[in-house]
């Protein structure tokens, strides 16, 4: 019978990358966590991908030690994702780590599914931003994330803004959401395929799905036409 060893996987930093980057690293994007409560259609992190199997998160105190060195590095900013990072449960220590350390911009990603007390920890209250991540204006971007999604991570925000914190939100640009937001400024079509610079017929087949792939230019042109930051 074979014995099973548990992995410990030690985080490191590379000395070639301390020498380039010493005194001129600005800003961490730190993945504590692979392990997600969702599975998104268009993410990455689903629990039926191989490299998730096994769950695997930076254990607490090399994510510390880690932010110090990042820090030491010239980082002012960091941002902990996921996966989504509210299950690793050390966050609210590991914000407070990295203002104590002198950071002067903490933020997180979120999908915005966590219990209700998590934005009261005193130590959560001390992150300068939060993001979530939400699809549309209705329950109908359920489809893309899971069914009452839309109703929770909306009550997340809602409480997030009433408690003061900094809330920005990100969203995947789909063909619901394009012709929604179109149709909510009050937008035609055709106003929309000039102000983009794309023609109306490449429009149209992105707004009704015949084209389930547009190119990203051709996206940045749209959201540049809507009025909308990518």
């Amino acid at each position: 019978m074979h014995q099973l060893h548990q992995l410990k996987i030690v985080m490191k930093i590379d000395k070639q990358f301390e020498d380039i980057f010493r005194g001129k690293l600005y800003q961490v994007f730190m993945y504590l966590i692979d392990r997600c409560n969702l599975s998104c259609e268009q993410c990455l992190y689903k629990p039926n991908l191989a490299f998730q199997l096994h769950r695997k998160e930076i254990p607490y105190n090399e994510a510390k030690e880690l932010l110090q060195k990042f820090y030491d590095l010239g980082a002012s900013k960091v941002t902990f994702m996921g996966g989504e990072p509210t299950l690793y449960k050390e966050l609210p220590q590991l914000i407070n780590d990295a203002k104590e350390m002198g950071y002067s911009y903490v933020r997180m990603d979120t999908n915005g599914i966590f219990p209700k007390e998590f934005l009261d920890d005193k130590n959560v209250r001390k992150i300068d931003e939060i993001t979530f991540s939400l699809d549309g204006y209705d329950e109908k971007t359920n489809s893309i994330r899971g069914v009452g999604v839309f109703k929770k991570c909306t009550e997340s925000i809602k409480k997030a803004v009433k408690l003061g914190y900094m809330v920005q939100i990100t969203c995947c640009i789909h063909k619901g959401l394009t012709k929604k937001y179109r149709e909510k400024l009050g937008v035609s079509q055709d106003k929309l395929s000039k102000l983009a610079g794309v023609t109306l017929h490449t429009l149209t087949k992105i707004e009704t799905g015949a084209t389930s792939d547009p190119r990203i230019e051709t996206l940045k042109k749209i959201a540049k036409g809507l009025s909308v930051s990518v």
